[in-house]
């Protein structure tokens, strides 16, 4: 049985909420799709097609969710929130670089003011609670005629994964949702949404509207982000690391921030080292 009974996903509900949080009128295409095989897919297709932007998707259903590197996104139906911002932006190579920690950091908002603490982000796009996975983002990137790029933001953060436990491998890492999270808090930043477990359409609607709030002011707040980032929830900043490249080479070293680019930056053999890309795993305690 599901912590909460759970009403599915309803367009005009999260236009309303996302304009009662924001306090103005939301102009974004909001679609809900029943079944999909991935958001990040079917908008990436609506790109190509030259679906105005900016526009989200959320899906009830995706039987072929990814994450980085090809992994596969555990869902089940009004199990997670699984949403794919699509975003016109003009940026050069170096500030995109930031783009996956600011989507990271625009979840952790969310989830503070959906009342949990201790919210971290691994490196450069898990959002942990408690040592605990509960959300993952994956990047895309589309051209656009105007010389724009459509940047393609899918986001699956676990809302009541009850259900789907018994099919979570066992050497995974541990994962959480916001039931668990908000049942054991019972509390919220966010007066206006001061019960113990906000309904789904109140999460999404949470989560949709930090992430306008930080495509609006980007790439202006990239460095109060960044700061932010390194000061509060930088979960692998002191911790022992395993570093996997793209060609096997494993490296072990301990986590020493991020730079300008936001690149892990990595002590290894009394020397710094930088990734731009890598798959991180923190060594248990």
């Amino acid at each position: 049985m599901s912590q909460l009974n759970s009403p599915q996903l309803d367009s005009k509900l999260l236009q309303e909420h996302v304009q009662r949080l924001s306090g103005v009128e939301s102009a974004i295409d909001i679609v809900v799709l029943e079944r999909v095989f991935s958001t990040n897919d079917w908008a990436m297709q609506q790109c190509r097609q030259g679906r105005q932007l900016p526009f989200v998707c959320f899906a009830e259903q995706q039987i072929a969710g990814r994450g980085r590197r090809g992994k596969r996104w555990l869902g089940g139906q009004a199990a997670n929130i699984m949403m794919t911002l699509a975003w016109p932006f003009a940026l050069e190579y170096p500030t995109m670089q930031w783009l996956p920690l600011m989507f990271a950091m625009a979840v952790v908002r969310a989830l503070e003011t959906l009342g949990m603490d201790d919210v971290q982000v691994k490196w450069p796009n898990d959002v942990l609670v408690e040592n605990k996975k509960i959300a993952g983002i994956l990047l895309e990137t589309s051209a656009l005629a105007n010389g724009k790029r459509a940047i393609v933001t899918g986001i699956g953060l676990n809302y009541d994964i009850s259900a789907l436990r018994n099919a979570i491998p066992a050497a995974a890492m541990p994962v959480t949702d916001v039931c668990t999270m908000q049942n054991k808090n019972g509390h919220h930043r966010d007066v206006r949404l001061a019960k113990v477990v906000s309904s789904r359409n109140e999460v999404a609607a949470v989560l949709l509207e930090s992430c306008i709030n930080f495509c609006k002011n980007f790439p202006a707040n990239h460095v109060a982000v960044r700061d932010e980032f390194l000061k509060q929830h930088d979960y692998c900043r002191g911790k022992l690391l395993d570093i996997m490249l793209a060609d096997g080479t494993k490296l072990s070293g301990t986590g020493a921030g991020v730079n300008d680019q936001a690149a892990l930056v990595v002590q290894i053999d009394h020397q710094q080292r930088v990734f731009h890309s890598a798959e991180v795993s923190v060594r248990a305690l």
